[in-house]
């Protein structure tokens, strides 16, 4: 078999983020795809938009995010330094284990999973926080 779905063959996932869902003060961002340089922006850009609104927390579940690279991690830590300053949280939820290991690799905060409280856990899933 040959062609996209051939076994062993990758095929790029494109990256969006869907609609922020706002509840009170907290934000939660829902990217899809693969993120990198030549994309990172326009979930920076949601993130430093949530940060910017005033919300209290912001909440970015990474479960439809395939691929992170380390200039999506350096505008992850930009945007918690600017939230930090704001008082506002920003937190990483439900991780695919390909997330997970390239913050434990960058030793970025190891992820806190099981460590919210029972509602938090119940509500947003497993966080991360970014250190």
């Amino acid at each position: 078999m040959t062609g996209p779905d051939a076994p062993g063959t990758y095929v790029e996932q494109p990256a969006a983020v869907l609609p922020a869902i706002v509840d009170g003060d907290v934000a939660m961002l829902r990217p899809c795809g693969e993120f990198d340089i030549a994309n990172q922006r326009d979930l920076g850009a949601a993130i430093h938009d949530a940060i910017i609104s005033g919300h209290r927390s912001i909440i970015v579940d990474l479960r439809e995010v395939t691929f992170i690279d380390a200039s999506t991690i350096h505008m992850l830590l930009r945007n918690q330094r600017l939230a930090e300053s704001r008082g506002c949280g920003l937190s990483l939820i439900n991780l695919t284990a390909a997330s997970a290991l390239i913050l434990r690799v960058l030793h970025i905060g190891p992820p806190l999973w099981n460590d919210t409280e029972d509602s938090e856990r119940e509500q947003y899933g497993s966080i991360a926080c970014l250190a």
